[in-house]
């Protein structure tokens, strides 16, 4: 006897649908198959095949319901008189099958037996089958497919985040320093609607056009009056008689100079309260008003016998009565003696730190602002560049008039600026960062932060292997070795925050500033000329570029250089003033949201780093026999190879020249492999700082 037991609606069952089961059997050619009468199914209802079900997991019996049973059908093959083949059919409805109330989703097996069935007995089962039903909310093969995305790791808000805010709205930018030195040196609306006052009418016998020496100590004088304004935490005038910060008024700076809808991407936070950085990340100074960063708590804490001063309370606005000094103090005298007002910390520096890095003068001095100021001063002197030809000695000098009177007080101060020596010693000192060129005195130093350039270095490669794995949202990134670097990084700033950290990074700063401005005069330009489609982000960018190109000095754009210092001062001021050495608050998640917060800055360091030197510090060394040398390249100091970048450059050029001459009007496109090296030693080459 052949039975076939099968489902045969629906497909796939769903709780609640009506199901149809369908057994056939057929005789076969056997005496005993030929004995049955498959009519007597039809005369006898109690014939009828039972249907015993079982769930599969617990091995139990499921009744049906008896509307199961009253659903029957039973079909004959009427090809015969003695019908050969019989098929049944159960029509299980979905509000009455399997339980009393209702299908329950799972996997059952069924099987048809003809126990009852009179003269039928002797029938082994059919099946069993196996039966899976899904529940409602289980979709139907034939509906719309569910798009599945993957979001990126929900970051966690962690208090430091607000510190970063500050830090890189608090950066100096010179686009804002020229509008205030243009209105300053330049502004026409000095005079109010009543009599000028005499200090006004001394203010502006100082503008342009610049007819005595006084100018450019106003020019001087505004800059650091501006730097005291702007490098702070939080702008000067922010601070409270308690010594504490108008947190609210700070707020309102930070939404109307910037777009808060960038910090909320970069920090993950729905909203952006800098008063919460107050209670949340900064800490209470030991017995005295204010707070202060954690890690200048921490330094304020080691040096507790050391008291703290006001600025009313510095011997420099003091007088003497009596023996004892007399402090003006809201229009009456206090006393102080001697020893207590010479001897102390100024409060405002643990409260609002300097937001200057000297990091940001090295790479403009690399980039060639301080060699362009220099070039221009020598010719402006009448004092001829170099032994060979001097591009600038055929240029006049006339558009120069109007600068006449700053440009000659500035040559005249050089002997007040900071000399290229003291400037290269402080880069070693603090970075491990030197100069290269014929002007730059070879000396020893006391004192060299050698392993400066491996730590950052490294920092920024762990950055760029944590951004690889953050881009796979099936990845949770790993934060540790972040942290690791980040403390290494902190703890080599911090040996060299001592001697003249501080007040030269300041006054070169400052210094810097002046040039830029100078060099972004509308003089200027008449005078070197320039690209003007070139879309420089700052107006002095494109005479340095000018300058270099008109002394063949063969160093990349100056936008580069630009980016390393800013952003790579921002990265700096982030990890120097971070409490990234502390064993308990700081975590791997602090770690994860300073690369999420700074991953523009990291990237674009990179980039510039690597048109700069030619070397890719986010690059994978995959096989150190060949490589070797390409991975300790990324540890040298930049000067080295911005020298080879320079001569391999120089090459370039002297090959695309002989190229183009021997095949006029075509562009030779060789490969870099049949281009000879320089032949020239990298010291030989004529070089920026020379």
């Amino acid at each position: 006897m052949q039975k076939d037991l099968n489902v045969i609606f629906p497909e796939e069952i769903v709780a609640g649908d009506d199901v149809y089961i369908s057994l056939v059997l057929e005789k076969g050619n056997s005496a005993k198959d030929k004995g049955y009468n498959f009519r007597d199914f039809i005369e006898a209802k109690s014939n009828f095949p039972e249907l015993v079900i079982i769930d599969f997991l617990t091995k139990q019996s499921v009744a049906l319901s008896n509307a199961a049973y009253e659903n029957k059908t039973v079909y004959l093959d009427p090809s015969r008189d003695e019908a050969s083949r019989v098929e049944f059919i159960w029509h299980i409805k979905g509000g009455s099958s399997i339980r009393e109330n209702g299908s329950r989703p799972g996997l059952y097996e069924v099987t048809a037996a003809f126990n009852n069935s009179e003269g039928f007995e002797d029938i082994d089962p059919a099946g069993p089958i196996r039966v899976k039903i899904l529940p409602k909310s289980a979709p139907s093969i034939n509906t719309v497919p569910i798009k599945v995305t993957l979001n990126e790791t929900r970051r966690i808000e962690t208090s430091d985040q607000l510190l970063w805010v500050l830090i890189r709205n608090r950066t100096i930018d010179f686009n804002r320093y020229k509008r205030y030195m243009d209105s300053v040196m330049c502004d026409d609306g000095v005079y109010s609607a009543n009599k000028p006052s005499a200090l006004q009418k001394t203010v502006f016998s100082y503008r342009l056009p610049f007819h005595n020496s006084s100018s450019y100590s106003l020019l001087k004088y505004a800059t650091e009056y501006y730097m005291m304004q702007e490098c702070g935490l939080v702008p000067n005038n922010l601070y409270e008689a308690d010594g504490d910060i108008n947190w609210d008024r700070l707020n309102d700076i930070l939404a109307n100079g910037r777009n808060l809808q960038d910090e909320f991407n970069r920090t993950a936070r729905s909203d952006i309260d800098l008063s919460s950085i107050r209670n949340e990340y900064l800490e209470q100074l030991n017995g005295e008003g204010g707070y202060a960063l954690p890690y200048f708590s921490l330094i304020q804490q080691k040096l507790s016998e050391v008291p703290l001063k006001e600025p009313h309370e510095l011997p420099g606005i003091l007088s003497f009565v009596n023996g004892d000094i007399q402090i003006p103090l809201n229009g009456e005298l206090s006393k102080f003696p001697i020893p207590q007002a010479c001897y102390g910390i100024l409060k405002s520096k643990l409260i609002g730190p300097c937001m200057v890095e000297l990091i940001w003068s090295y790479w403009h001095e690399e980039g060639g602002l301080v060699q362009t100021m220099n070039a221009i001063s020598r010719r402006f002197q009448n004092v001829r560049g170099g032994s060979g030809k001097d591009p600038l000695a055929n240029l006049n000098i006339d558009p120069l008039r109007p600068l006449n009177n700053l440009l000659w007080t500035y040559i005249e101060d050089e002997r007040n600026r900071l000399s290229l020596n003291r400037r290269n010693l402080e880069y070693q000192y603090e970075y491990g960062l030197s100069l290269i060129g014929k002007a730059v005195p070879q000396l020893g130093v006391a004192e060299h932060r050698t392993n400066f350039i491996r730590a950052f270095h490294n920092l920024l490669k762990a950055c760029v292997d944590f951004y690889n794995q953050a881009n796979f949202t099936t990845v949770i990134p790993d934060a540790f070795p972040l942290l690791n670097h980040l403390r290494e990084v902190h703890l080599i700033l911090a040996e060299g925050a001592h001697n003249q950290y501080g007040d030269l990074p300041w006054t070169s700063r400052v210094e810097m500033l002046i040039q830029q401005w100078l060099l972004s005069r509308t003089e200027m330009r008449e005078f070197l000329g320039g690209r003007i489609m070139v879309p420089y982000s700052e107006a002095w960018m494109d005479k340095v570029d000018t300058m270099k190109t008109l002394q063949d000095w063969n160093v990349p754009n100056i936008t580069h250089f630009h980016d390393l210092g800013v952003f790579g001062e921002q990265l700096l001021l982030s990890i120097r003033f971070g409490s990234w050495n502390s064993t308990t608050s700081i975590g791997a998640q602090n770690a994860a949201n300073w690369a999420h917060y700074w991953r523009n800055e990291v990237q674009r360091y990179i980039h510039a780093y690597n048109a700069v030197t030619g070397i890719d510090l986010g690059a994978d060394i995959t096989d150190a026999r060949v490589q070797v040398a390409t991975g300790e390249d990324r540890f040298l100091p930049p000067a080295v190879m911005i020298q080879k970048q320079a001569a391999l450059q120089k090459s370039r050029q002297q090959y695309a020249l002989q190229a183009n001459v021997a095949t006029p009007g075509l562009l030779l496109n060789r490969p870099a492999t049949a281009m000879r090296s320089p032949s020239i030693p990298v010291l030989g080459q004529k070089k920026l700082n020379g």
